[in-house]
């Protein structure tokens, strides 16, 4: 019976929001973080309600929020929600490996991290080319991903050392010397 309510609100909130999607914008996208913030709290509600093992359950809720809001975001062309695919996925990813490799270098860590970077600024320009009004999230999620080695080295895991914090601030200036360099090319995705 509490599958069912939770999926009968979820359903009307997001199925809501696809209707308004062309009549009111601001309508429509409340009702799509609504039935976002409902979907995480229904699940988490489900986890605790059942006793369910939350080691189990919580990173198999976070892969579905992930995709259901990537699927969304993607056919409704709501960025936001997109995006937060994409960072419910990118913290799968960070917890994985952070159970497989919890004494992993900060090398390791780049090359985990910066493949997914490149794939994703990559995705921004072919989107730029094939699917119109998606770019821009690709481009954010790709720019997010490029700072996610220190910012998992430095909050996801111990032992690191306190420079790891000035890598970070280094590479936050090496990504916006980048983004002004090629604004011509990314403001052109991402205006799309």
């Amino acid at each position: 019976m509490q599958l069912a309510t939770a999926l009968s609100v979820l359903i009307i909130c997001y199925g809501y929001s696809a209707i308004y999607l062309n009549r009111n914008k601001t309508i429509s996208l409340m009702l799509a973080g609504i039935g976002s913030i409902l979907t995480l709290g229904f699940g988490l509600w489900l986890i605790e309600l059942h006793k369910l093992d939350a080691d189990f359950w919580t990173p198999l809720l976070i892969a579905a929020c992930g995709l259901l809001w990537c699927v969304l975001g993607f056919f409704l062309r709501i960025g936001l929600l997109h995006f937060c695919g994409y960072a419910f996925w990118a913290l799968l990813y960070a917890g994985f490996f952070g159970h497989v490799r919890p004494d992993a270098s900060l090398l390791e860590l780049e090359l985990l991290w910066l493949p997914l970077c490149v794939l994703m600024i990559w995705m921004s320009w072919l989107m730029y080319h094939k699917v119109s009004g998606v770019s821009g999230v690709y481009l954010g999620a790709g720019a997010a991903l490029w700072l996610m080695p220190e910012v998992d080295a430095l909050w996801l895991r111990a032992g690191f050392p306190e420079w790891t914090s000035l890598i970070l601030i280094l590479k936050i200036a090496v990504g916006l010397a980048l983004l002004f360099l090629f604004r011509k090319k990314w403001i052109t995705w991402v205006a799309s």
